[in-house]
């Protein structure tokens, strides 16, 4: 978040509206904010300019007293001003989104991994990618003081034998410094899930991220699915695909707001409208336009916004907005394909640069489709081509739905997993028969009653 002084001074519009594209971001997890223990926070910083976060980090503190609450961040911004976005996010949503509970971390002198993830690098001479993960960690070196002010950021590229690119934020030239080894001793204690090891986060859920997901949108009403998913029996949709966009997006009277799914506010005629720009993604290419929005009288920060569903868009934020083919196309490329989310959008990145534009990034794009699968018109009525209504064996796999990206470790284990200590039994045997009906013939002659044959 790097402001200059005449920015700051006369920026307060401009801090305003980064301040709004800072909260949407943080909702979707586009940028990072956590909490790390009862008074430590960390976040992304947020470039004004672009209205995009960076990849530096920055921790924060908060203090309850008596009048109420303290808040100190270590971003450049809060040195020149004391109300940076961070500050303000804090003092607004955390509450909220990180209340005061006995149950969080009080420890503030431990080294923490706040962060770590799976990604797709391959290296030269490899025909696949590896097992690369990227790892975010918060140090504290004993001997100095508790404070978010002493602690460093770094960043881990490689595998869990702790091999791959290590780089500190304070000492980007130094390739082993004292906060690289810190770092380096906390993933092997988090790898092994050593027990005896309490400063690492093997068992403490409470200090990652505890907000969810925003998975609601600007757009709300049914979408059909896709021409080449739908069964004979589906009535025929009215589907639009634009050729040319609008030069303004109006409200109309299906517009409304998104801070309260159960019951949204609509648009208000009476009420003065603002007109912003916009970003509508699309298969190969951006188009830059315009678009009404309505101050929501509910929420701090959210604007009324049209649905866009008519003109076949999909809109996310009132900023972001996304054709209806483009994300057809990534349902189509993992259900026929079975392409992984980061492949898809590394291959529509490099067709945007075709056109000298640019795509939006993973996370970004991962909040904005599950925010669309939900308004699908996915009833109960799906039939298999082959097998029609009732498949007689269907394939559930649950594991991939079921672990975060943070629990697959080399300690996770499967339930048939065997303990060593467990008792041997070597002289069982197992019965050659087991079945109810020992007859093979009879069993089939039954089985064929059954099904009708």
């Amino acid at each position: 978040m790097e402001y200059s002084t005449e920015d700051v001074q006369n920026g307060i519009t401009l801090n305003d509206e980064a301040y709004e594209y800072f909260v949407e971001a943080v909702q979707a997890e586009e940028c990072g904010f956590w909490q790390l223990s009862k008074t430590l926070f960390i976040a992304n910083g947020w470039d004004i300019r672009t209205n995009t976060p960076t990849p530096l980090w920055y921790h924060l503190t908060r203090v309850k007293t008596a009048n109420g609450q303290e808040i100190a961040c270590f971003c450049p911004e809060a040195r020149v001003c004391t109300d940076c976005l961070h500050i303000r996010f804090l003092q607004i949503h955390g509450p909220e989104r990180f209340p005061y509970t006995p149950e969080t971390a009080p420890e503030d002198d431990q080294t923490i991994l706040f962060s770590r993830y799976w990604v797709n690098v391959m290296s030269e001479g490899e025909e696949e990618p590896g097992k690369t993960y990227r790892n975010l960690f918060s140090v504290f070196l004993p001997g100095l003081s508790a404070s978010a002010k002493t602690r460093v950021v770094v960043e881990h590229d490689g595998d869990d034998t702790g091999s791959g690119h290590w780089a500190c934020f304070k000492h980007p030239n130094i390739r082993n410094c004292e906060h690289i080894i810190a770092a380096r001793d906390c993933l092997q204690r988090y790898i092994t899930g050593d027990k005896l090891a309490r400063d690492t986060l093997i068992e403490r859920d409470y200090l990652l991220y505890n907000g969810k997901r925003r998975t609601e949108s600007i757009s709300y009403r049914p979408i059909p699915p896709a021409v080449w998913a739908r069964l004979p029996s589906d009535p025929v949709p009215v589907r639009q695909f634009l050729e040319k966009l609008p030069n303004i997006i109006p409200l109309c009277e299906t517009s409304s707001c998104c801070c309260n799914p159960g019951a949204r506010l609509g648009y208000d005629s009476t009420k003065p409208v603002n007109i912003v720009e916009c970003t509508v993604y699309g298969i190969a290419r951006t188009w830059k336009t315009t678009i009404e929005i309505q101050k929501c009288p509910s929420c701090k920060h959210r604007y009324i916004g049209p649905d866009c569903c008519e003109i076949g868009i999909f809109n996310w934020n009132n900023r972001s907005l996304f054709m209806h083919d483009l994300l057809e196309d990534y349902i189509s490329s993992y259900t026929s394909s079975e392409t992984p989310i980061h492949s898809w959008v590394l291959t529509v990145s490099r067709r945007y640069q075709s056109h000298n534009m640019e795509f939006v990034g993973e996370k970004k794009f991962l909040a904005a489709w599950f925010a669309y699968a939900r308004l699908l018109e996915l009833d109960g009525d799906m039939n298999c081509p082959k097998c029609g209504p009732s498949p007689r064996a269907t394939i559930w796999d649950g594991v991939t739905l079921a672990f975060t990206w943070k629990n697959i470790l080399p300690s996770l284990r499967p339930p048939t997993y065997i303990h060593p200590d467990a008792p041997q039994r070597s002289e069982i045997r197992y019965p050659v028969n087991p079945q109810c009906i020992p007859d093979k013939e009879l069993r089939k002659s039954i089985t064929a009653i059954f099904i009708g044959q």
